[in-house]
């Protein structure tokens, strides 16, 4: 159980942590102000950051005044919290990809953006020639992650070959 003055240790310390940006430390950063300030709690440290990962009270952490400022602790820093774990373990992958189709005459090219779960962002143009190039590139990967059956067959896991299935009939579509 944990008091009033627990709370104000961990709500200060959030308030600090994500007064900045969130980065590939931050969750760390969080588990730390949780450790500093359940210190004294054998295992309290586990049991309150799992709260704020799921956003609820199931242990029955704090009650009275301590529980009111834990529920605004909850509401507050549950979602900056998870996407601060999702960022430490997925920050470089892809969260959106968008392109705009550009004419210049004759020419056409494709404005490409790209935002990694971390929120880097990156341009790169390309024109239909380049841009095949890069399909090409990662059907190849595809190829390369082919794994061999039980029956000896080489095969893609199943949900990777319902997508692939799913853009040969659209690619089917656009010939």
């Amino acid at each position: 159980m944990f008091d009033e003055t627990t709370m104000d240790l961990i709500s200060r310390g959030l308030q600090r942590v994500f007064s900045m940006k969130i980065t590939r430390s931050t969750f760390r950063e969080v588990q730390n102000v949780i450790f500093t300030a359940t210190k004294e709690q054998n295992g309290g440290a586990d049991t309150f950051l799992k709260a704020l990962l799921t956003g609820e009270d199931k242990d029955k952490l704090a009650t009275g005044a301590a529980l009111e400022k834990l529920n605004r602790i909850l509401d507050q820093y549950t979602i900056p919290i998870s996407l601060s774990k999702e960022v430490l373990e997925r920050g470089e992958f892809l969260n959106l990809l968008t392109s705009e189709l550009v004419k210049n005459g004759d020419n056409t090219f494709f404005v490409n953006r790209v935002r990694r779960i971390d929120g880097e962002e990156f341009q790169f143009i390309t024109d239909p020639s380049s841009t095949l190039h890069i399909l090409q590139h990662f059907i190849n990967r595809f190829h390369e992650m082919k794994q061999p059956g039980t029956n000896g067959e080489t095969q893609l896991p199943p949900d990777i070959t319902s997508k692939l299935n799913i853009l040969k009939d659209t690619l089917e579509g656009l010939l």
